[in-house]
């Protein structure tokens, strides 16, 4: 839309009064400047509703790349590990103490990050501080979805413990923390984000098996199986920024399909088996050993010998003649509560036990 038409005085009501104190104003030279003065503010009004939301804010994607300054930063540098005595610029990041920073101000580093931080000179992008990941190595999860200028809570199939552990991006736009809050599963935004085709994208880093809490500064996966590594908060950073600069090639993705093979070859050859509180892998059972269940269904041939030293009694499998385990297995043993006796299974059928026991 062109600018507002300038407001220009189309009559001199004063001089027309002057020339004649006792007459009235014309009535259509009134409304002719009443008109030329509404035009002006109809049109400065449209005007300003297309930069200008009713809550006062800048309406959403009114600012392009045209729209700022040539000395405003799009972007950031690599990241590298903070340091004294370095020059930052607005397009430098580092990380620290397990998270991920960029610089908004200008300055050479002091002595102290912190103190840096405290004067406003970094902003937080992400916090890896409080995570280890367990079992298998961590790989960026992305999520993205449609603005429409009006949604603010966005579902995830994730749930982050805090707003510093997820990369919020709109329009291409990395946001500050402090402009969502995460609920469980949601991605709460403050402002709702403009409409658009996967305009608004969510990053984290997300586990093949469980995420834990812990104290120490660093992201890592460890596994009793050879070949597995770990990879510090710095590795886990740059893979941020490659995906960031728009390589979506995850480095970590040969080890995790490499270790996927290797658990599905792994889980013919496990049978899990546990009595109570202990694995049947232990060749002797302290205390009172109950529940059995359907012990003889499990892989026969990978079942160690049983012995207790306990002075209480096995309990085994109790039921009815029509509750017999279908198939039956040669060797399983039972008590029949239709006929109040021990059976046992001999690979045809099922007899009694009355003097075997």
């Amino acid at each position: 839309m062109a600018q507002p038409t300038p407001y220009n005085r189309q009559y001199q009501f004063q001089s027309f009064q002057r020339l004649n104190p006792n007459t009235p104003l014309p009535a259509d030279k009134v409304d002719g400047e009443f008109n030329a003065v509404k035009r002006t503010i109809d049109e400065t009004l449209a005007n300003l509703k297309l930069i200008q939301r009713d809550d006062g804010a800048l309406v959403n994607a009114s600012v392009g790349r045209d729209q700022l300054k040539a000395d405003i930063s799009i972007g950031f540098d690599a990241p590298t590990a903070w340091a004294t005595g370095v020059s930052y610029t607005t397009s430098s990041t580092v990380y620290y103490a397990g998270s991920f920073y960029r610089c908004i101000v200008a300055h050479v580093s002091g002595a102290d990050f912190v103190a840096d931080l405290t004067d406003g000179r970094w902003e937080l992008i992400a916090n890896f501080s409080q995570f280890v990941l367990n079992d298998v190595p961590a790989t960026l999860t992305s999520l993205t979805f449609d603005g429409d200028g009006v949604q603010t809570t966005f579902d995830l199939t994730f749930a982050p413990a805090a707003a510093e552990n997820v990369i919020a991006i709109v329009n291409g736009q990395i946001q500050p923390v402090g402009a969502y809050s995460i609920n469980g599963t949601q991605i709460i935004f403050d402002v709702a984000p403009s409409a658009g085709t996967d305009n608004v994208e969510v990053r984290t880093i997300a586990l093949v098996s469980e995420l834990n809490a812990t104290s120490a500064n660093l992201v890592s996966y460890s596994n009793s199986v050879s070949g597995l590594s770990s990879t510090t908060v710095q590795a886990a950073i740059d893979e941020i920024y490659q995906v960031l600069q728009g390589d979506e090639e995850n480095p970590l993705q040969e080890q995790i399909n490499a270790l996927s093979t290797r658990v599905t070859t792994a889980e013919g050859d496990i049978t899990a088996l546990e009595i109570g509180k202990s694995p049947i892998g232990h060749t002797h059972v302290p205390g009172d050993v109950i529940g059995l269940g359907d012990m003889a269904q499990q892989n026969a041939s990978s079942l160690p010998a049983l012995t207790a030293a306990a002075t209480s009694a096995w309990k085994i499998p109790v039921g009815t003649t029509g509750q017999r385990p279908s198939p039956a297995q040669r060797g399983m043993i039972r008590f029949n509560t239709s006929s109040n006796e021990f059976e046992g299974y001999n690979g045809s059928s099922w007899v009694n036990l009355k003097g075997a026991i």
